[in-house]
């Protein structure tokens, strides 16, 4: 098994940081929410108003292309390929390390 890094707890682990940044990125990760949520409220009605339709139109100019895919793309299953061939799958799965930010409440 991939050896993991534990959680920082010991002060040896710890590095002080500026406060504004850290204010300014959750002020940031707010304002990001904010604006998805405005673009998919965006996004609904403008596929509410296209329907079928492929291309939609500001005066008279397309502006949106909504295309219907055939489904040439598949996507890899990877619980089926798990249950189904267990060996194969952990012969050919990679245990990768890696860091993940995140802010903490305080």
């Amino acid at each position: 098994m991939a050896n993991r890094r534990k959680p920082a707890t010991q002060n040896e682990d710890r590095v002080p940081v500026p406060l504004s940044e850290v204010k300014r990125y959750r002020e940031a990760q707010r304002r990001i929410k904010e604006w998805e949520e405005i673009r998919d409220g965006a996004r609904a009605k403008i596929e509410r108003k296209m329907g079928e339709h492929e291309v939609g139109t500001v005066a008279g100019v397309p502006v949106i292309s909504w295309v219907h895919t055939k489904g040439e793309n598949g996507r890899f299953n990877q619980a089926a390929h798990k249950e189904s061939e267990p060996e194969c799958h952990a012969r050919y799965t990679e245990i990768v390390g890696g860091r993940q930010f995140k802010v903490l409440e305080f």
